[in-house]
């Protein structure tokens, strides 16, 4: 694989970044959601191939997901309510506010791209 190839496949919205996978887990076991097993597997076995030259580590990890729609959508209300729950009663954004509207911005481009 070259890095063109690479390039192209990380682009695609099934593709997530390894750390917003675990960002993506740590939500879903909060949840104690069953969709937790499948992300937790996909990041032990759906690591994209890196090219020859790449330069960096497993924190530069893509991870390829084949979920059902029902299980990304499963995913996406679950983050979702992670995103309205980090909201303080004041209206005011938490810390992890952001990376919340992140994930559900990730999840929802997928759940749109097989729907």
């Amino acid at each position: 694989m070259n890095s063109e190839q690479y390039k192209s496949i990380c682009e695609q919205p099934n593709v997530f970044r390894l750390q917003d996978l675990k960002e993506t887990l740590d939500v879903l076991r909060k949840a104690s959601m069953p969709e937790a097993a499948l992300i937790a597997e996909a990041i032990l076995n759906k690591k994209v191939e890196k090219p020859p030259l790449h330069q960096g580590n497993y924190l530069t990890d893509f991870i390829a997901l084949e979920l059902s729609f029902d299980e990304i959508d499963a995913v996406v209300d679950t983050v979702f309510h992670a995103e309205a729950s980090s909201i303080q009663g004041n209206g005011e954004p938490t810390s992890k506010t952001e990376i919340y509207v992140h994930l559900v911005n990730l999840w929802s481009n997928y759940r749109e791209s097989i729907a």
